[in-house]
């Protein structure tokens, strides 16, 4: 037993097939950042996507099968064998895409990607302002998991999102005395769809350029 997991359903041959593509580049990707350009591609289409070793696969083909950076080459339909690491791999990616969207379409909450890639949804209403200056959104995190008989299993976690709409300054005028205890802080704009992080370094007047970084 698994705390928070639970069995969904198991995915039947019929909920397996997939349409795989092969995908050639204008320009091939750096040695290295292959499966990074693939991911790329599969945030570009209009349907769910997954990449699947150096292909990419879908439930539905997409309509667009080519830009100025890369062409999608369609290969025959297959079904997908849990028993291969490879294909449960993908069709858990797919499963996850399926749910973003679902919950990005609804625009009720907040939802964003962890860096394993599963999906947490912050109510955008605070469940309580424990402080001046910042509040705490309760959320989920969903993540997908299928085991070799094809079972589907989802993993629900709770979460607690602590929030301040001031900024680094006003932070820093407001509660001097946690000077220390700021490690992080990210951009208030979005860059590549992705808020900037920085790591703070340290509070001066000296120039940005000035400033030597070990």
């Amino acid at each position: 037993m698994i705390l928070n997991q639970f069995c969904v359903k198991t995915l039947e041959e019929e909920a397996r097939p997939l349409y795989p593509f092969t995908c050639r580049w204008q320009q091939n990707p750096e040695l290295g950042t292959e499966a990074y350009a693939l991911n790329k591609v599969c945030y570009q289409l209009a349907v769910p996507a997954a990449r699947w070793g150096s292909a990419i696969v879908t439930r539905q083909p997409p309509e667009q099968l080519e830009t100025e950076a890369w062409q999608l080459v369609p290969q025959p339909p297959r079904v997908f064998d849990c028993t291969r690491l490879e294909d449960r791999e993908a069709l858990e990616s797919l499963c996850r895409q399926e749910l973003y969207r679902y919950f990005k379409q609804r625009d009720r909450e907040d939802v964003d990607r962890a860096s394993n890639n599963s999906i947490r949804i912050w109510e955008r209403k605070p469940s309580e302002s424990p402080a001046q200056g910042w509040t705490v959104h309760q959320g989920f995190c969903l993540d997908v998991r299928l085991d070799a008989t094809a079972k589907l299993y989802l993993e629900i976690d709770r979460f607690h999102h602590f929030w301040t709409p001031l900024t680094l300054q006003e932070w820093l005028n407001t509660y001097p005395e946690y000077v220390p205890l700021i490690k992080w802080v990210r951009n208030t704009y979005l860059k590549n769809n992705q808020f900037l992080r920085w790591q703070l370094h340290s509070i001066s007047h000296e120039r940005p350029e000035a400033v030597r970084f070990c």
